[in-house]
């Protein structure tokens, strides 16, 4: 299988460190690159982003990554939405919060690149999957999401909902 390069968005708060330790612990998941508002000195191994001025600077952006994971706030989600359409870069969304008016520009951006959006990625997962008690249902959730996104190879807005029915159907 595939290794999919992942940035994530919000990798010094809580969700995004577990689910960059999680990363780092599956074979088709690597995290390339990080974002968030500080640097925190060995928090993490990779390259970590405070300012999406820099982040739009790299070259390699479009060529060498295949997912955004954002778990950061509204406002920084609407500049990841920019540059997920820009670059052609399914997002995965994973922020809570957001304003009527921020859910139409997520849906509008999911007629250029494929976006997941749920605030609650570990509803469902128990019945999409056996899952030990001691995982993070949501960490699951995300990559479960994830590989759904990517595997669907097309624009549009998804939710855990459609992930849902999905695997109900097989």
């Amino acid at each position: 299988m595939e290794t999919i390069n992942v940035l994530v968005f919000g990798c010094n708060g809580r969700m995004g460190q577990l689910l960059c330790k999680a990363i780092a612990q599956t074979e088709n998941f690597v995290v390339i690159g990080g974002y968030d508002v500080e640097y925190k000195e060995g928090l993490h191994d990779f390259p970590i982003y405070t300012s999406m001025d820099k982040l739009e600077q790299l070259e390699t952006l479009s060529n060498d990554t295949d997912l955004f994971i954002d778990f950061s706030d509204p406002e920084l989600t609407m500049q990841v939405l920019k540059l997920g359409t820009k670059h052609g870069i399914p997002i995965l969304i994973g922020t809570k919060g957001f304003s009527n008016n921020q859910k139409r520009e997520i849906r509008n951006a999911a007629k250029h690149t494929a976006i997941f959006h749920s605030s609650n990625m570990s509803y469902a997962v128990k019945n999409i999957e056996n899952i030990s008690q001691n995982a993070n249902l949501s960490v699951v959730g995300t990559l479960a999401a994830a590989r759904y996104l990517l595997d669907c190879g097309c624009k549009g807005y998804f939710s855990m909902n459609d992930l849902f029915e999905d695997a109900c159907d097989d």
